[in-house]
């Protein structure tokens, strides 16, 4: 059964995760960004520390990366932006001496042309931590740009 929240073509969100953390990886790799296998586990936190791990990353260079594959739903993006500032927090948590990218499927707006991560930008930037990368992949074409910043 298909629930009205997930994409069509997949079993679950999870899936779609997955299969877009995979692409990410390889459209990385092809911009010479090495990202073992193996996902990096990072403490993170203020007073108290948790391991938090990341969808990629390569500690001898000092890189993490978090993927998401969100669309544009009947409304605004709600719980996907607070993912989004999650994953902000996570990076500036992670601390200055890392590069940090995010990677967002590319998904316009169907009336407004603009993507997730244009509208996430122009509505928080003051929430995106110095040194944040943030880049669009194509599903479709396997093709990406960084947007953020420019």
């Amino acid at each position: 059964m298909t629930r009205s929240f997930q994409r069509k073509g997949y079993s679950s969100n999870a899936e779609v995760g997955r299969k877009f953390e995979q692409l990410a990886r390889k459209f990385f790799e092809k911009q010479g960004i090495d990202l073992p296998e193996e996902k990096p586990k990072i403490e993170i936190g203020f007073q108290e520390k948790k391991e938090h791990e990341f969808d990629w990353g390569n500690d001898k260079e000092k890189i993490v990366v978090e993927c998401k594959s969100l669309t544009w739903t009947s409304g605004n993006l709600g719980a996907r932006e607070a993912q989004m500032n999650q994953t902000m927090l996570f990076f500036y948590l992670v601390g200055d001496d890392y590069r940090k990218i995010l990677a967002l499927a590319r998904h316009e707006h169907p009336e407004t042309k603009e993507t997730v991560g244009e509208y996430y930008i122009r509505n928080h930037r003051n929430l995106i931590p110095k040194g944040v990368e943030i880049w669009e992949i194509d599903e479709e074409t396997e093709e990406g740009r960084r947007i953020y910043p420019i």
